[in-house]
């Protein structure tokens, strides 16, 4: 309900007053980086505009603090950027610096606010961990999304994450392309057969009558030999089209499961499961983030890639809807019928 009831007061104000909508557009809404406190790991420069030898690169230790002249020890981890700046601002500012000049003789400079620099060198770096190409450490950037550090990482391990076999980079197209291949040659070996089943069963005729005509005597033993080798030749040729025939369309089978699973990795709703590990602090505490690949990530945060649960039921042995519009495995026995 106050959803709702504050969705009102913005339409009724930016009836009022275009010019708050089209802001709103513009600056759009705020990322979580736009909130980020600084962490144990984060590094700043430090400098002060007119002394070249005051630049600092304080770490944040583990216990929060940075050490710079003059100020010391700073407690700055949990703190924005922008109070950061202003603590070591006010801890800096109106302090004598003394600088050597070029004839020898030191130079005190008064350090004035407006004079001081702060900005971040680094932040803490992001993780991608689980079924990913190059899981590891990867320096973080502003702006840097959950897809951009997935592909930082060499993008998603099809190996790992469905069992694709040794080539993930084999894509639909190809496994679509070779299963229309094997069919056509599936159907070309189906009429071979049929030619080799003709033929066997011609030169077994051939070889009976010669058997009969040798029992009596009115044949050369030369033909009846000739006749024999003719049967075993075309058994052999026969068996050997059979055997082709089975091995393709084994093949065939292992080329439709992989195209199955490649469907579930980057059909609808087959995407990985995404986790994100983000440190939090004070009531926060450690947060654990289901994500999708549009998510701005923040310094420090850990990726987890994972496989949808629901996929592994999915993944059992049936006959996908995209492969439907395929020529079916040729029927040899079913043609002849027909015929």
């Amino acid at each position: 309900m106050r959803f709702f009831l504050s969705v009102s007061r913005i339409t009724s104000v930016c009836r009022r007053s275009p010019l708050l909508l089209l802001a709103g557009l513009v600056l759009g809404p705020a990322s979580a980086f736009a909130e980020y406190k600084l962490q144990p790991g984060d590094s700043l420069a430090v400098s002060v505009t007119g002394l070249p030898n005051f630049k600092e690169q304080p770490l944040i230790g583990v216990e929060g603090t940075i050490t710079l002249p003059l100020a010391g020890q700073l407690k700055i981890s949990g703190l924005p950027l922008s109070e950061a700046k202003a603590a070591i601002v006010g801890s800096l500012s109106n302090k004598l610096y003394q600088q050597m000049a070029n004839d020898g003789r030191e130079i005190q400079h008064l350090i004035l606010p407006n004079e001081i620099v702060v900005t971040v060198v680094a932040y803490r770096a992001v993780y991608v961990s689980g079924h990913v190409t190059k899981p590891g450490e990867y320096p973080f950037r502003p702006g840097i999304t959950v897809r951009q550090a997935i592909a930082i990482a060499g993008g998603y391990d099809l190996v790992r994450l469905l069992g694709l076999g040794p080539f993930p980079a084999v894509d639909k197209i190809f496994l679509e392309e070779a299963i229309r291949k094997i069919d056509f040659q599936l159907n070309v070996l189906a009429e071979k057969k049929k030619g080799d089943e003709e033929g066997h069963r011609a030169d077994a005729e051939y070889y009976e009558k010669a058997k009969d005509l040798s029992r009596k005597g009115l044949t050369v033993v030369e033909r009846l030999l000739d006749a024999r080798r003719a049967v075993l030749m075309s058994s052999t040729q026969f068996l050997q089209t059979i055997v082709e025939i089975s091995n393709t369309e084994r093949q065939r089978d292992e080329y439709a499961r992989q195209l199955q699973k490649l469907e579930l990795a980057l059909g609808a709703g087959g995407r990985p499961d995404i986790t994100i590990y983000r440190k939090g602090e004070g009531e926060d505490g450690p947060q654990h983030l289901g994500a999708d690949e549009d998510l701005e990530l923040a310094p420090g945060d850990v990726v987890d890639v994972a496989p949808q649960r629901k996929n592994v039921a999915e993944a059992q042995p049936h006959q996908p809807e995209n492969l439907q519009h395929l020529p079916q495995r040729p029927d040899p026995a079913a043609k002849r019928t027909r015929r």
